[in-house]
């Protein structure tokens, strides 16, 4: 997959899974949704921009910091992702939190057949909720946070719920599943050609 195509499925992620706040900063998209997952409270690095890298490190952490979090940096395979990758670790910045992205080449085409069944539904309910709530790790007060990205999610839209577990704690890579394998969100868009389950 070529980073221009990975760029665009990070956008259309976004997109999908919409923050309550957004600001540019220099070819960066920086989010927040106090608490809530990890990629509506993070930095989005989408274009280098012009302002030098220690300039833009310094504005994500007060953004942040007066928000009452840290700056995170919502990373990809990307080769434009590498360098920044190289250059957080020199500053003192941890990998964490990874994210398997699974795509369909097409949507329409996609017919989940795994064991577990996979189920779909418009909206998410209590159920679900509960389950992306404990998955994303979110405190039960910053659940309306969640919530509230929940009610943004564009439609038409769809809800994926996987019951059970896999036998050996791990869900094969074909499958539409998380690692844990406990409640994925499948996010349509006028017939989008992607799938992105996020742990």
């Amino acid at each position: 997959m070529s980073d221009d195509e990975i760029l665009a499925l990070e956008r259309l992620g976004l997109a999908l899974w919409p923050p309550a706040e957004r600001a540019p900063l220099d070819g960066w998209e920086l989010t927040w949704s106090c608490g809530a997952t990890r990629r509506t409270r993070s930095v989005h690095p989408f274009a280098p921009g012009q302002l030098a890298l220690d300039d833009k490190l310094e504005r994500c952490r007060r953004l942040y910091a007066a928000r009452g979090g840290q700056a995170l940096f919502k990373l990809t395979s990307a080769v434009a992702h590498a360098a920044l990758d190289r250059a957080l670790a020199e500053r003192g910045w941890a990998r964490e939190g990874e994210t398997a992205v699974l795509v369909h080449e097409r949507l329409d085409a996609f017919r989940p057949s795994c064991d577990p069944p996979v189920s779909l539904s418009a909206s998410p309910g209590e159920e679900w909720s509960r389950e992306c709530t404990r998955l994303n790790e979110v405190r039960p007060h910053n659940r309306g946070a969640l919530l509230g990205i929940q009610g943004r999610v564009p439609r038409p839209r769809a809800f994926a719920s996987v019951a059970g577990q896999p036998e050996d704690g791990v869900a094969d890579a074909a499958e539409p599943v998380s690692a844990d394998a406990g409640r994925g969100i499948v996010e349509l868009r006028d017939r989008v050609e992607a799938i992105d389950l996020e742990q």
